[in-house]
């Protein structure tokens, strides 16, 4: 903070420019303290996002239930197939995500690590994307 100041008052602006810097600043300060007096003081638990286990897993295939295989032929190639009735709602695959991203619409708002919520006003390092968070 103090060598942004430092750095104001040394530049050639004029006092008018100064000054509405200076307040540009000071709001950007505020905002960045009120949201983390906020989250530290919500606290909310976050959002448990363990893989869920398949009970009866593939012994070939661990994503798979046992109640799907996965079959190959010359005219389809390699496609799944029931091995037994399936019931509505029953879970036959699970697997981690090999990627996860964020929208345009949410850099600045969420973590783009754990996709949380985050009142992060600086751009990244890697984006040249300046955020406007008016």
């Amino acid at each position: 903070m103090n060598d942004f100041v430092t750095a104001l008052k040394s530049a050639s602006l004029g006092a008018d420019k100064e000054k509405a810097v200076g307040q540009d600043l000071m709001k950007l300060i505020e905002k960045t303290a009120a949201g983390r007096k906020s989250q530290q003081q919500s606290k909310k638990p976050t959002k448990d996002t363990t893989v869920v286990k398949i009970p009866n897993a593939n012994a070939k295939i661990p994503c798979f239930s046992v109640s799907a295989d996965v079959a190959y032929n010359a005219e389809f190639g390699r496609y799944v197939v029931a091995t037994r009735n399936i019931c509505a709602g029953e879970l036959l695959m699970v697997e981690e995500p090999q990627v996860s991203v964020i929208g345009e619409d949410v850099v600045g708002r969420l973590c783009s690590n754990c996709f949380r919520s985050s009142l992060n006003f600086l751009p990244s390092p890697f984006s040249n994307k300046a955020l406007n968070n008016e």
